[in-house]
């Protein structure tokens, strides 16, 4: 895992947003959270003023090319639990 707070090029100004609002501390995190809600996490870092899609590309040099496939893979929900008649 690499730390946002590790990538030169991250803003500190939405580092400080996602860590602290939301604990998000990590490349990965951010990155799965961009993929999966984009405008939650604009949202979320619109006092920062920053470029989402910018932030993505900054944060895929530190992730592995397996982690970014499985972000944009579907979201698979199977159920849970026994059913008993």
């Amino acid at each position: 895992m690499k730390l946002l707070e590790q990538i030169r090029l991250f803003p500190k100004a939405a580092q400080g947003i996602l860590e602290s609002q939301y604990g998000i501390e990590t490349a990965e995190q951010f990155y799965a959270n961009a993929v999966r809600n984009p405008e939650g996490i604009q949202e979320a870092l619109k006092e920062a003023d920053v470029d989402l899609e910018q932030l993505m590309r900054v944060v895929e040099g530190y992730l592995a090319p397996d982690y970014m496939e499985q972000c944009h893979a579907p979201v698979v929900k199977r159920p849970r639990g026994v059913i008993l008649d």
